[in-house]
């Protein structure tokens, strides 16, 4: 139980420190627009691989958690 719940903080804590943080597309400037719509497109893939990893921690967590309270009502 404590390993699930501890996988479910890990993946709010970086749910709040990196995934509800904004960058609005007016805030990047490079020297050319297709430099600067190829940073947008880098942080966009960037925020979607760590939206993933937090989706993988949080369903492994409530996994973890579930099987637990499962086990202990089987065998309770």
């Amino acid at each position: 139980m404590v390993i699930g719940i501890s996988f479910v903080l890990t993946g709010m804590i970086f749910l709040i420190l990196g995934g509800l943080r904004i960058r609005w597309t007016t805030q990047f400037f490079e020297e050319t627009a297709e430099q600067t719509l190829t940073r947008i497109i880098e942080y966009r893939n960037s925020k979607t691989r760590f939206y993933f990893l937090q989706l993988a921690l949080l369903v492994i967590g409530l996994a973890a958690y579930v099987s637990s309270v499962i086990t202990y009502l089987m065998n309770g």
